[in-house]
C-alpha cells in the first residue's frame, strides 16, 4: 500500500509541477502564478489529508 501511495504522491507532485508556467513567472503573468501555486497548495493539503487517513486505516486494520 506503501508504494501505491508513494506513486500517487509523485504523479501529483508532476501535475503540480507541471501546471505551474515558469514562462508566465518571467512574463509578469502574477495573478495566474499566484492562483496556480494556491491551486497546487490546496491539492496537496489534500493529499496529505487523505494520506494522514490512509495511513491510521493501515495501522487500525493491518494485521502486521
Amino acid at each position: 500500500m506503501k508504494g501505491l501511495l508513494t506513486k500517487i504522491s509523485n504523479q501529483i507532485i508532476k501535475r503540480c509541477r507541471a501546471k505551474i508556467n515558469k514562462d508566465d513567472m518571467l512574463e509578469g503573468d502574477v495573478e495566474k502564478c499566484m492562483a496556480d501555486l494556491d491551486e497546487s497548495i490546496a491539492c496537496c493539503k489534500e493529499w496529505k489529508t487523505i494520506c494522514l487517513k490512509m495511513q491510521g486505516m493501515i495501522k487500525k486494520y493491518s494485521s502486521r
